[in-house]
């Protein structure tokens, strides 16, 4: 039986996630590796936050739903990255990413049907 609240629990930790992945590309800019810097490295606090933040929410939906539904929902994540960094990165989404993209979602869709 798929459980939607799992689904949609797992949906929203992979935008955390990827959220997190565009705080951590955007802080990485200014890494230094010194415990000092790093700590007043805003973008990468946020980044490592979120990623945290969406683990909470990724392992309630593994305790409610299948792994074997689950997990594969996990490749929502590249959609979010590729979208996030297209709007806030300013990075080129080609024929090659846009097809990646639609198979993911057929492959989800297959997955949960």
């Amino acid at each position: 039986m798929i459980n939607i609240i799992a689904i949609l629990l797992v949906s929203i930790a992979t935008l955390i996630g990827s959220a997190g992945a565009l705080f951590l590309k955007l802080g990485s800019a200014k890494v230094k590796f010194s415990i000092k810097e790093l700590i007043k490295n805003f973008n990468l606090l946020l980044g490592l936050f979120l990623y945290c933040f969406s683990t909470i929410f990724y392992i309630i939906s593994l305790k409610m739903g299948e792994l074997t539904i689950i997990y594969p929902l996990t490749s929502l994540s590249y959609i979010w990255t590729a979208l996030l960094s297209k709007k806030f990165l300013k990075e080129k989404l080609n024929i090659f990413k846009w097809t990646g993209i639609l198979l993911i979602i057929a492959g989800i869709y297959f997955i949960v049907r």
